[in-house]
């Protein structure tokens, strides 16, 4: 069963401050992702039963599985990505 990719207004906003080679790679991280989950840096968040985290060279995509759909919920710099808001 493939996955349906939502990103939400959130990770727009992140994506949108980024240089275009950055947000080129991030979007072609979430492409792969969806074809092969294994292609990518994918690791489950500790402590969370839901949160999951994607590594794209200094940027981390933090997103949500729920059924079939990958809810892209962040697109952070590492330094700041597992910090609470």
């Amino acid at each position: 069963m493939p996955w349906r990719v939502r990103v939400t207004a959130r990770a727009e906003r992140d994506l949108g401050v980024l240089s275009e080679s950055d947000r080129f790679a991030i979007r072609e991280a979430i492409k792969a992702l969806v074809v092969d989950p294994t292609s990518v840096d994918l690791r489950k968040l500790s402590g969370s039963r839901d949160q999951w985290r994607v590594r794209v060279g200094n940027w981390r995509i933090r997103l949500r599985l729920e059924g079939d759909v990958m809810l892209v919920e962040r697109v952070r710099d590492r330094k700041d990505a597992y910090r609470k808001p």
